[in-house]
């Protein structure tokens, strides 16, 4: 159970993260590059990866 929470916590906070890294790439501002953007967009999508994977442990372990 604790695990659960553990990992609850962390997707929460990845969550959080990828959140505002989303608020960014649809408000880009003058500052950042191309190059910058497309890093971020990539970060993003792995982000997402690590969300998803999280997840689906904490399925996994809530089911047995």
């Amino acid at each position: 159970m604790e695990l659960i929470d553990e990992l609850k916590n962390e997707r929460k906070e990845y969550d959080h993260r990828l959140f505002k890294l989303k608020a960014t790439l649809d408000k880009p501002n003058e500052s950042i590059t191309p190059r910058q953007y497309d890093l971020l967009r990539r970060q993003s999508i792995d982000m997402r990866s690590v969300i998803n994977d999280l997840t689906a442990r904490i399925n996994d372990l809530e089911m047995n």
